[in-house]
């Protein structure tokens, strides 16, 4: 590091020259492996599901909720109002399983038959680029 004074007398450096001791940096080049079991994977996609329900309605904390293999969420309801309150929602609710729970479905079943299914990724067509011609004028 070269120190130099400026102007009002104090000492400055140009870090452009500062060398990092590679002793403390470890790994430096090499990536970082998380080796996760069977049970780390469930207790993280459990703790996924349940700040979902968390952040959600307060109706989704009366149903039972499961992410598929398939990576669907299913959420299961117990009453009617419950289906009609998440139908109600549902853009939010898609929204959130996408974000929250990495979900790329979403399924709302009432009585063991699936009421309703969408998608929760909804990707927008991209729009036209406006030609730099057309600001002139």
């Amino acid at each position: 590091m070269k120190l130099t004074r400026n102007i009002l007398g104090f000492t400055v450096g140009t870090f452009s020259q500062v060398r990092l001791n590679q002793g403390i940096v470890p790994n430096r080049d090499r990536p970082m492996f998380l080796d996760l079991n069977h049970n780390d994977l469930l207790t993280l996609e459990q703790q996924r599901i349940e700040r979902f329900r968390s952040t959600s309605l307060d109706s989704l904390s009366l149903c039972f909720l499961h992410l598929n293999p398939k990576n669907t969420l299913a959420i299961h309801c117990a009453e009617p109002w419950m289906v009609d309150q998440l139908l109600y929602d549902i853009e939010k609710i898609c929204w959130e399983a996408w974000v929250l729970v990495g979900a790329t479905h979403l399924s709302i079943y009432y009585a063991q038959e699936e009421i309703y299914t969408a998608t929760t990724q909804k990707l927008d067509e991209p729009k036209p680029l406006r030609s730099h011609s057309s600001l002139a004028h």
